[in-house]
């Protein structure tokens, strides 16, 4: 069942065409985001760069059916740790290659990231429904509603 994009970055995948459209599409999310504070420079190149989306995507639809019957028990194999670490390598390397394109430190993003906590600003939700992805139980819950979609399996109990 598709979860339609439950769980993942805040991507619109709209933009998921040909090759030499991706690229264009990606200088254009490039250039967009330059303009902007780096907290908001680094939303608008998550929802618009057509190599994120992509991805993220691709990553979830391989993995996800692993985590298909986590419901069925509490049991969290090795398996799934070694998934999670793989995505945060991924989610890693797409910050990483944000930071390049922007000039930027790690530590300037997360200086710019808890700025906009602490103001309580609502631009702040979508990288705290990003940051419970990043953890390791918000993760496998994503996952497990990729795989099964929302709501209960099967027959309910009699």
């Amino acid at each position: 069942a598709d979860a339609g994009g439950v769980g993942t970055f805040p991507l619109d995948n709209s933009s998921m065409g040909e090759p030499v459209a991706a690229a264009s599409d990606a200088d254009a999310a490039h250039g967009a985001a330059q303009d902007m504070d780096l907290a908001s420079s680094f939303l608008e190149y998550t929802n618009s760069c057509p190599h994120v989306g992509q991805s993220v995507q691709a990553f979830i639809e391989e993995h996800a059916a692993a985590f298909g019957q986590l419901g069925d028990s509490e049991e969290h194999s090795l398996e799934f740790t070694m998934i999670h670490k793989q995505y945060l390598a991924l989610l890693d390397n797409l910050l990483q290659d944000f930071l390049q394109k922007h000039g930027a430190t790690e530590q300037e993003f997360l200086s710019a990231l808890a700025s906009i906590q602490q103001s309580g600003d609502q631009q702040f939700r979508p990288f705290k429904s990003l940051l419970d992805r990043a953890d390791y139980h918000g993760f496998a819950k994503m996952m497990q509603v990729y795989a099964n979609g929302v709501g209960p399996r099967g027959e309910p109990p009699t």
